[in-house]
């Protein structure tokens, strides 16, 4: 497309932009057409990062526009239009993406406050949750393929749009699948290593706080079956942390202890998948010597942790094995010869 798109006359582009653009409006306006409308912002998306800097400006005020009506037919394809921008931009040649990137971070946190709104005010709209999510981690996501990973670290998050963050955390225990995984994604995205950061302390104040969002889930991720979709993002977000900083978690303090005891619990209480999502948390704890761990992550620790391990590394009748029982495995052999 990009070539066919290019070799075109510049008033043939503006004339295709501009009546996709006012099919958009009008569909808008009708609730029933939101599919139809959702296609056309990927077009537009397409479109304005191909032709250039101005155009996608234009695009990216053109959503906040369709946002500001406070319909939520309007503020759906404005996420739409925000997450198929920054796709686009990422997708795009080299020189292409470093300029357009350069033109829309300056509008990062603006364009995050439209995320932040719908998951401070639409707990009850899942649909529209999810897409906040999946708009904003693509915005985050800009400097990606540059090199830079996450534009944005936890605590520079949490200092810019806070309420993007409480609003992330507060969503894993939505009760549709669909909000809870794209509130992990979110999460996990968040703690990998990209950004500089800001201070030490407001990184640290940030992670803390997800991890105590973690602990304050217990109670829902631990209620039997319908609890597992939870119980499993939970583990997803605590290896991030771990990952992150495993230090944070072995030095005695309660909320790093407690984080280990909740994977652990929630690692014995459900079945095989949660397990395998809690794998690499003790794989982490376990980089660090025991003689640098506070005592309760020694071998009393491994000790459960092995007997849970057991109960869900056997294998299935008939003696098959499932590519998706390997992390079970070798964490259950590391184990063994650790204890």
């Amino acid at each position: 497309m990009a070539l066919a798109w290019g070799g075109l006359p510049e008033e043939h582009r503006s004339a295709f932009v501009a009546a996709v653009s006012q099919q958009l409006q009008a569909l808008s306006a009708a609730p029933e057409s939101v599919l139809a409308a959702r296609r056309l912002c990927l077009v537009l998306a397409a479109a304005a990062v191909r032709t250039g800097a101005d155009a996608t400006g234009a695009l990216v005020q053109q959503a906040l526009d369709l946002a500001g009506g406070a319909s939520a037919v309007g503020i759906t394809l404005a996420l739409e239009i925000q997450a198929a921008v920054a796709e686009e931009v990422n997708d795009a040649e080299r020189t292409a993406r470093a300029a357009l990137v350069n033109l829309l971070i300056p509008r990062l946190i603006e364009v995050l406050g439209l995320s932040e709104s719908v998951l401070d005010a639409a707990a009850g709209v899942s649909g529209l949750r999810a897409a906040a999510l999946h708009a904003a981690l693509a915005w985050l996501r800009l400097d990606e393929r540059g090199g830079g990973g996450m534009v944005l670290s936890p605590g520079q998050l949490a200092q810019s749009r806070g309420g993007l963050l409480r609003g992330a955390m507060a969503a894993l225990a939505a009760e549709d699948s669909a909000v809870c995984d794209a509130a992990a994604e979110f999460l996990v995205a968040m703690l990998s290593q990209g950004a500089m950061g800001g201070a030490p302390h407001e990184e640290a104040a940030a992670v803390g706080a997800i991890i105590a969002a973690l602990l304050a889930h217990r109670g829902a991720a631990m209620a039997g079956e319908q609890g597992e979709d939870l119980a499993r993002a939970i583990c997803r977000v605590a290896v991030a942390v771990s990952e992150r900083d495993v230090t944070v978690l072995v030095r005695g303090d309660a909320d790093g202890l407690a984080l280990t005891e909740l994977v652990l619990e929630l690692a014995e209480a459900h079945e095989r998948p949660v397990m395998e999502a809690a794998a690499d948390y003790f794989l982490m704890l376990n980089t660090v010597p025991v003689a640098d761990r506070a005592p309760q992550l020694g071998e009393p620790l491994f000790r459960r942790l092995v007997a849970a391990v057991l109960r869900r590394a056997t294998l299935p009748a008939g003696g098959l094995f499932r590519t998706s029982t390997r992390p079970t495995f070798n964490l259950l052999l590391l184990l063994l010869a650790s204890v």
